[in-house]
């Protein structure tokens, strides 16, 4: 009956798992996909996986022929960013498949780095007429305030003397507006369009006519000017901007959409861009790396026609988690004997879901990572939830095989827990009397165990309050955290769950956290020791408030803000729970003063 009862407990749930896995990640078709195969223009810095400008690692070049074949047929031209850093070789490799390019100078605040980008830049256009059809000036140095008007005309001038091919400098397209001075020096105006990055974010469904009206606006400043668009694109992955979601569907969606408008309206542009870029994640967070077409390996993300998977490798994350959960499942089955048909089917249970949300933070922590420190804070945040998904399960497993929910009765109260912890303290100093006993060490390794996992709990609740401040004061570039607190959050719900359930605190992880035992002021009275919850009411309230102006800031729009808004709001629940009713208990003892009755 034990074994007929963990199969016909795991199985649904590890169906479910899979159910859950897949769902987010089913192929999904395109609406309107574009007859094009052939893109116009395609922005080409090829810094794979070991190279970045950052570290000074720049691609050789075979990397860059090979790259550059790859591109064959599918591409017209590519845009260079810089004709230094590797980048002098594009223009002969470009030729041998047919290639044009895009030539550019990148501008910054060292004089002498920019002198040799123009030098660079000068001498490749004029060795190579045929292939360089334009030259570009310097990119968004004016959003950046690394050159000031008059710096960038004197740079855009030196080079339009020495050069034969049309000349522009490249920038978001507000800024063409603020400086249409600079419209008077170059031959044509390079435009930069990302609904994503607007200060009032577009979402994909109406990116194609914000393009358009903007690009008309441009036109009608720029008269008799052509207009070429030098980046248009959407993320992959990374953080929400209100309505404007990045995603591998969306990005698929965006970018026929737009070739379709391109074909309608005659648009010359040149899409950004053909790799993921991981080394922009320093600057950028996870969305400045995934702009690419192909992966940072090479990898198509999906093809022109559909279908699109969001993430193609969803099936390690079910197949890891299941794998983890089947195992834990066999082991309950043949080292637990003393549980019961439903005991073990529900460890079973929860053996699933605590696996599958550790394998979701692993996949997410470690697919959208290139630095070291960032490898490093994914992996300790993945070794943090597989701890406390190790040490719920085992206290919940513990107070199943001791049948709690057998034997109601009164709940713990802070001093017993107290003295408790006494005993276990003890036991790390050479305070104690007599001979350590086996029940000794016994209560020393389980005081321990639960201590452990108290605090790996209670490290929720500021280190989620962190997360939230960081959102708020520069959240621009910083990922919605929900992945790294998945076991925390479910863990509260739980301790909640069972507490309404199990009327005696047996003093473990679950109980404790449920009745807020820890947290509950003792003898009634609101003091400010730890115990008496000063800190972490502060930090509740303040997660609370904190997501709650985010989700505000970003508009109900923002699934992703209102996500983490119940997640911080679950995070902080038991803690604000403890504190009222802490407070309620004191109004409870608090005799009254002579003449006014204690409910004055």
């Amino acid at each position: 009956m034990r074994a007929l009862a963990l199969i016909a407990a795991l199985l649904p749930a590890l169906f479910l798992n899979l159910a859950v896995w897949y769902w987010p990640n089913r192929p999904m078709p395109l609406v309107h996909p574009s007859p094009d195969t052939q893109l116009a223009g395609l922005s080409f810095a090829p810094f794979h996986a070991g190279f970045s400008p950052l570290d000074h690692t720049y691609p050789n070049t075979q990397q860059i022929d090979a790259d550059l074949r790859s591109l064959k047929g599918r591409v017209g031209s590519v845009r260079t960013y810089t004709s230094l850093e590797g980048m002098a070789a594009v223009p002969t490799l470009a030729h041998k498949y047919g290639i044009d390019v895009i030539q550019s100078a990148w501008l910054g605040v060292k004089p002498a780095t920019n002198e040799a980008e123009v030098k660079a830049l000068i001498e490749l256009a004029n060795r190579y007429p045929g292939t360089i059809k334009r030259v570009i000036v310097g990119n968004e140095v004016l959003l950046r305030a690394d050159l000031t008007p008059e710096q960038l005309t004197a740079y855009i001038r030196q080079v339009k003397r020495a050069v034969h091919q049309p000349v522009s400098y490249a920038d978001v397209w507000e800024f063409w507006l603020r400086h249409p001075e600079i419209g008077k020096e170059v031959d044509f105006i390079t435009i930069h369009l990302l609904p994503y990055w607007e200060d009032f974010p577009i979402p994909v469904d109406h990116a194609q006519e914000h393009i358009l009206a903007i690009y008309r606006k441009v036109q009608a400043a720029f008269p008799g000017k052509p207009v070429f668009i030098g980046e248009v694109g959407w993320p992959s992955a990374g953080r929400t901007r209100e309505g404007a979601v990045p995603g591998r569907v969306e990005s698929a969606q965006f970018l026929n959409d737009f070739l379709n408008l391109a074909a309608e309206q005659h648009l010359d542009y040149n899409y950004v861009e053909t790799y993921d870029q991981f080394w922009k994640t320093a600057q950028e967070g996870t969305v400045g790396g995934t702009w690419g077409l192909f992966e940072a390996d090479g990898t198509p993300k999906f093809t022109f026609s559909g279908p699109v998977q969001e993430s193609p490798d969803w099936w390690m994350g079910a197949l890891g988690s299941s794998a983890a959960a089947a195992a834990l499942a066999a082991w309950l089955y043949l080292r637990r004997p003393r549980l019961g048909d439903r005991q073990l089917a529900g460890a079973a249970v929860l053996g699933v879901a605590l696996a599958g949300m550790v394998a979701a933070a692993a996949l997410h922590g470690f697919h959208f990572t290139y630095y070291p420190v960032d490898k490093a804070i994914a992996l300790l945040m993945c070794l943090w939830q597989g701890a406390l998904a190790a040490l719920l399960f085992s206290d919940l497993l513990r107070r199943c095989e001791s049948n709690v929910a057998a034997h109601p009765g009164p709940a713990r109260d802070a001093r017993d827990v107290w003295a408790d912890f006494k005993r276990y303290a003890a036991l790390y100093l050479p305070l104690g009397r007599g001979t350590v006993s086996a029940d000794k060490l016994a209560k020393f390794a389980e005081g321990r165990w639960v201590w452990a996992g108290e605090w790996l709990l209670f490290a929720a609740a500021p280190l989620a309050f962190y997360q939230t401040f960081m959102l708020l004061v520069n959240g621009r570039y910083r990922d919605f955290p929900i992945n790294d607190f998945l076991v925390p959050a479910f863990g509260f719900v739980l301790a909640r769950a069972i507490g309404v359930l199990v009327r005696r605190d047996s003093g473990g992880l679950l109980g404790r956290f449920s009745f807020g035992q820890a947290f509950r002021p003792v003898d009634g009275r609101a003091g400010t020791k730890f115990g008496e919850a000063p800190v972490e009411r502060v930090v509740a309230i303040g997660l609370l408030l904190s997501s709650g102006l985010l989700v505000m800031l970003e508009r109900p729009v923002n699934h992703e803000a209102d996500y983490w808004a119940v997640t911080a709001a679950v995070i902080s629940l038991p803690y604000l729970l403890a504190w009222i009713s802490g407070l309620a208990r004191s109004s409870r003892l608090t005799p009254a003063r002579p003449g006014k009755s204690a409910t004055d």
